[in-house]
């Protein structure tokens, strides 16, 4: 079995094991992708276990200092004007995750919590009364 004959299902239960660790957005091709500020990530192959960014910066001098950034095991597999996907093995994502610029999950303990949830009411309560005058 091939890469590409692996169901959509599948691909998407693999992916799941980064839920907790980074941000996973669901997009419109019915697959689980980690969002990063340029582009994504999604699994490249499953057999293989590598992972591939594609990224779309906002100038080509932006691009270039993406490059610089990146370790010498990074494979970049298309280059365009200001767009580019790079292949690089699912180990060693989180030595990546730093120059992909990957969005991870906020860790909130409880003590923050209950802060924010008294911002909140606050934030409500000034809220209600200024819509009551």
């Amino acid at each position: 079995m091939e890469d590409k004959d692996v169901p959509k299902n599948k691909w998407n239960r693999y992916m799941k094991k980064y839920m907790d660790k980074y941000r996973p957005f669901y997009a419109e091709d019915k697959i689980w992708k980690l969002r990063c500020k340029y582009g994504h990530v999604e699994l490249f192959s499953l057999k293989n276990q590598r992972l591939c960014f594609y990224g779309d910066f906002l100038s080509p001098m932006r691009k270039t200092y993406f490059y610089r950034k990146l370790p010498p095991f990074v494979e970049i597999m298309q280059d365009g004007y200001t767009e580019c996907v790079c292949v690089f093995p699912e180990e060693k994502i989180d030595s990546v995750a730093k120059a992909l610029n990957l969005y991870k999950k906020r860790k909130i303990s409880e003590e923050g919590k209950e802060i924010l949830i008294e911002k909140l009411k606050k934030a409500r309560e000034a809220k209600q009364n200024g819509n009551n005058k």
